[in-house]
């Protein structure tokens, strides 16, 4: 779920939106949140139906834990692992095939690339959204 609104009315500023939103997938064993908190700044283009969009994302997030029923060796590693990969991330966000019928969109690829923190640099995030619909209100 989320929400977005366009900076201005015309020119360079009708494509640039604001927005934020939560996220959430399906739980995993040490997830303490399962979802994700994020705002978002988007660059769009329309040509006809077609609108895609791309732009940088801020969010935290509660899957940033690893599962532990994946055979690592020890509980050293899984602490090692786990100080590597923080909740807060950076991610470049791109739909380029996201369409608008009306009042109603569908975005039928997604995908985020991304690293968390702390420190930045040291985990890539790489999220693929299959399909999303949407409704403008």
């Amino acid at each position: 779920m989320s929400y977005h609104r366009r900076v201005g009315s015309s020119g360079f500023w009708r494509a640039v939106r604001l927005g934020g939103g939560l996220r959430t997938g399906l739980p995993v064993s040490e997830a303490r949140f399962p979802g994700e908190l994020f705002v978002q700044a988007q660059l769009t283009a329309r040509f006809g139906f077609w609108e895609p969009s791309v732009g940088p994302e801020l969010g935290l997030t509660g899957f940033a834990r690893l599962d532990r029923r994946l055979p690592f060796p020890s509980v050293q590693l899984y602490q090692q692992e786990d100080a590597d990969v923080g909740p807060l991330y950076v991610a470049l966000n791109a739909s380029p095939l996201r369409f608008r019928f009306g009042m109603f969109l569908v975005n039928a690829m997604e995908l985020q690339v991304g690293t968390s923190t702390p420190p930045l640099g040291v985990t890539t995030r790489l999220y693929l959204g299959l399909l999303r619909l949407g409704v403008a209100l």
